[in-house]
C-alpha cells in the first residue's frame, strides 16, 4: 500500500484566495467606519484651519467640543476683549471657573493684556488653551478707548463720570474695572448712601490702589446734596449699625448718649461721647441729620 499525500489540504486555489482577501478588507473597513461616520467625534481646531481669521471685520462663532477625561464640555469660540470680557464670556469660551477668577485677580490688580501672547500669564491656563483662544484675541486700542483728538487736542481727562450716578457699563469703561469690581463699588455706595468724595471709592473692598489712582481723574461728584442721611435723634442701633463706618459698639454708645442726655442738638455734639474715635464725627457726620433739632433759646 502506498503512502498517502495529504499536502493538497494545506493549499489554497487561486479563486479561494482571493475571496478570503477580500473577506479581510471587507472586516477591516467594517471595524474603521465608525470612525469616519461618528458624528460625535468632532475635529479639533488648530491654527491652519482658521487661517479664514485673517478678516477681521466679522464676529463668526465656532460651536465645538472640549474633551476633559472622559468629559466632554460645549463651548464656543469668537473674537474678544480679554482685558473687558466679562465671566460669563470667559465660561462660553470654554476656560474653566477658576482660572475664569485668576484672570479677574490679574485685571483687578491693574493687569492688562497688550497683545494675545499675555494670556500665557493667567495661572492655569495651559498652553493648548493658550494657543486655541489666540487667534480669536481682538484688544482695543488703548489711543481709541482713551482719548479723542479734537482739534487738536486730547480730550481723555474731560471724559469724567459721577460717583454717585454711573451706572455698571461707565464704572466698566474706565481702565481696570470690571463687572465684578462695577458691581461692589455700586453696593459700597448703596450702604453708604452716596459718596461724599471721590476718595472713598477707593474704599471698594478688591479695589487696588494702584486702579483707583489710574481712574480718580476720571471721577467726579455732582450730586453731593443727594446723600442718604441717618436721622441721629430717632435711629435706633440697628439702623445705625447698617451704615459702613458706624460699628455696633459705636450705634450703642450714640443711642445711650441720646437716652441720657436727650435729643442731640448739633452733629458735633457727637464729640461729647467718650469712647469714639477722634475723626468720627468728620467721617460721619455728613451722612447724619437733625430733623427734631432742638434749638437753644
Amino acid at each position: 500500500m502506498g503512502i498517502r499525500n495529504d499536502n493538497h489540504f494545506l493549499h489554497f486555489s487561486k479563486g479561494e484566495r482571493i475571496g478570503i482577501l477580500a473577506l479581510l478588507v471587507l472586516i477591516i473597513i467594517a471595524h474603521l467606519a465608525p470612525l469616519f461616520f461618528n458624528q460625535d467625534n468632532l475635529p479639533e481646531l488648530s491654527i491652519n484651519d482658521l487661517a479664514w481669521l485673517e478678516d477681521t471685520t466679522s464676529n463668526r462663532h465656532v460651536r465645538y467640543s472640549l474633551k476633559e477625561n472622559t468629559e466632554t464640555r460645549e463651548a464656543t469660540l469668537f473674537f474678544f476683549d480679554p482685558n473687558t470680557l466679562d465671566e460669563t464670556g470667559w465660561i462660553n469660551l470654554g476656560v474653566k471657573p477658576f482660572i475664569v477668577r485668576n484672570i479677574e485677580k490679574y485685571r483687578q490688580k491693574g493687569g492688562r493684556f497688550k497683545s494675545n501672547t499675555d494670556l500665557k500669564k493667567i495661572y492655569g491656563l495651559t498652553e493648548e488653551e493658550v494657543i486655541r483662544l489666540q487667534p480669536f484675541v481682538q484688544i482695543k486700542s488703548e489711543l481709541n478707548t482713551k482719548m479723542e483728538v479734537r482739534g487738536g487736542q486730547d480730550n481723555f481727562l474731560q471724559k469724567r463720570i459721577d460717583v454717585n450716578a454711573a451706572d455698571s457699563a461707565e464704572w466698566e469703561s474706565l481702565p481696570g474695572i470690571g463687572a465684578k469690581l462695577s458691581v461692589r463699588i455700586i453696593n459700597f455706595r448703596t450702604r453708604l448712601g452716596g459718596f461724599n468724595t471721590v476718595n472713598q471709592v477707593g474704599e471698594t473692598y478688591g479695589l487696588p490702589d494702584s486702579v483707583f489712582q489710574k481712574i480718580k481723574p476720571r471721577l467726579t461728584i455732582d450730586a453731593k446734596d443727594k446723600l442718604r442721611l441717618i436721622d441721629i435723634n430717632t435711629a435706633d442701633v440697628n439702623e445705625l449699625k447698617q451704615h459702613p463706618y458706624i460699628r455696633y459698639a459705636n450705634a450703642q454708645l450714640i443711642v445711650a448718649f441720646r437716652n441720657q442726655h436727650g435729643l442731640f442738638k448739633h452733629i458735633e455734639d457727637l464729640k461729647k461721647i467718650i469712647g469714639l474715635d477722634s475723626g468720627f464725627v468728620e467721617k460721619v457726620g455728613p451722612y447724619f441729620k437733625l430733623t427734631n433739632e432742638i434749638r437753644e433759646e
